[in-house]
């Protein structure tokens, strides 16, 4: 089954976010709470880690998730 990555939400004002690093390579397996990669705002510096696991599979076009108004 497929688990979409979906980084959260920091700062309402903060709609992009900057991939600034990735841990894993295509096909890695991957354990929950293992860091997956560094995400960079104008604000801030986070970590993401791991919500499920199984092998990870990096897909090509990235769907932006939409505001909530």
């Amino acid at each position: 089954m497929t688990q979409y990555i979906h980084a959260p939400m920091i700062n309402v004002n903060e709609e992009d976010a900057t991939l600034v690093e990735w841990f894993k390579q295509p096909d890695d397996m991957i354990h929950v709470g293992e860091l997956l990669c560094v995400l960079e705002t104008t604000k801030s510096t986070f970590e993401l880690n791991a919500e499920a696991s199984g092998y990870f599979h990096p897909r090509a076009n990235m769907h932006r998730r939409q505001k909530a108004t």
